[in-house]
């Protein structure tokens, strides 16, 4: 029978199906050795909703007991890797799309950021504005900015939805209720209520790439309070991203995946402000994002609203490169945190594509292959369901 899939399941899946379609499982050879991790790859996929954080784990390098290790190795019956542990993560609401939402609300909720009724958001470019709303922009050709009034478009309805008092996992766990508070999003309010922006009349970008940085720090990455509806992490162990090289770590090269992140990066490297190529130095990357930050925007007839690239050809400003900035800001955030575990990824590369030893795109991240390979390597039970559910499932109808 169907049925959802956790997140923690998700991120094994796209494990194996990394590893799988780069070659690197050596299902029935002896790569792995004593150190059944060596030659594996980690993944940080991050998605529109949630983000998956997944690496193999080193057999020597000490993990808390209360971490959750997966058990792949064994699960997914990987012969000379049969002993292989995970960790896998999902961090819902850190998605690219729900964290634009949140962060955007806790930067307009703070006293210091409003100055009569305008909100500076430092991961907007200077010279962009906005209504005080977390709903989906839209970029006209002349320029104009419009945001959907619509509850439906709005990226703060997940975790709105979620703060409600209605909901038991807030009415009834304090954690949750305080989380949600410290967001700004109160569960005794109205829905409307934890959507709006109190005291907000505009909000106006200042491009600055450092106090970008800090808020993600500070609400997305390492917050005080874990993000609310983060129950599975917790469960997991971890109550935010920024706990998880701390407390776990691998030498494992790791894959940043996910189409916000990844163009960013490229949008970077086209305009020479990060090297073609670039494997995960935070240093180069936060160079090259305080410059691009601090480009400002600018209405050009005929072309609307782009980013002013002096000697280079103009960017469009779109909904999906409005907020540049605040991506480079939780790349450089998430780098810095892989890199400071008892245990260093070898590099890191920022891919829409699996890539082979030479580099060449060999296939997409997903999490179904990996899912297929764990339960058709499973013999005894893949012959026993074959068996039970009959030549009718698995043979094409001979019916006319």
């Amino acid at each position: 029978m169907a049925r959802p899939i956790t997140g923690e399941e998700e991120g094994a899946f796209a494990f194996l199906t990394l590893n799988h379609t780069a070659k690197r499982l050596a299902l029935e050879g002896k790569e792995g050795g004593s150190d059944v991790s060596r030659g594996l790859l980690g993944l940080v996929e991050v998605g529109g909703a949630s983000t998956q954080i997944v690496f193999p784990l080193i057999p020597y390098v000490h993990v808390p007991p209360f971490v959750r290790r997966v058990p792949v190795g064994a699960e997914a019956h990987l012969g000379s890797r049969r002993n292989l542990e995970l960790v896998s993560v999902s961090f819902l609401q850190l998605g690219a799309t729900s964290s634009a939402g949140l962060l955007l609300k806790n930067i307009c909720n703070r006293p210091e950021n409003i100055k009569q009724g305008i909100c500076n958001n430092p991961c907007f470019p200077r010279g962009y504005e906005q209504s005080c709303s977390a709903g989906t922009p839209t970029i006209t050709k002349d320029g104009q900015v419009t945001i959907s009034t619509s509850t439906r478009d709005n990226r703060l309805k997940p975790v709105a939805l979620f703060c409600a008092s209605s909901n038991p996992e807030v009415s009834l766990k304090a954690l949750n209720k305080l989380a949600c508070k410290a967001n700004g999003l109160d569960p005794a309010a109205t829905l409307g209520e934890r959507l709006s922006f109190p005291g907000c009349n505009k909000i106006v970008g200042t491009g600055d790439f450092q106090q970008c940085y800090a808020a993600v720090e500070q609400f997305l990455v390492s917050p005080q309070l874990p993000v609310p509806s983060n129950s599975e992490a917790s469960a997991s162990g971890f109550d935010s991203v920024g706990q998880v090289f701390r407390l776990a770590s691998s030498d494992a090269p790791i894959y940043v995946t996910g189409g916000a992140l990844v163009s960013a990066v490229r949008t970077l490297q086209s305009y020479n402000l990060l090297s073609r190529d670039f494997k995960g130095d935070v240093d180069e990357l936060v160079r090259g994002a305080q410059r691009f930050c601090a480009i400002p925007v600018r209405k050009v007839s005929g072309s609307g609203l782009v980013f002013d690239i002096k000697g280079s050809a103009p960017l469009p400003v779109t909904a999906f490169s409005h907020d540049t900035c605040q991506k480079l800001a939780l790349s450089a955030s998430l780098l810095r945190h892989m890199n400071i575990g008892e245990s260093r990824p070898e590099y890191v590369r920022f891919e829409d594509r699996i890539l082979d030893r030479t580099g060449k795109a060999i296939g997409e991240y997903s999490w179904h292959v990996g899912a297929i390979l764990q339960y058709a390597l499973a013999k005894r039970k893949w012959a026993r369901d074959m068996y039970e559910l009959g030549s009718g499932f698995n043979l094409p109808s001979t019916a006319a």
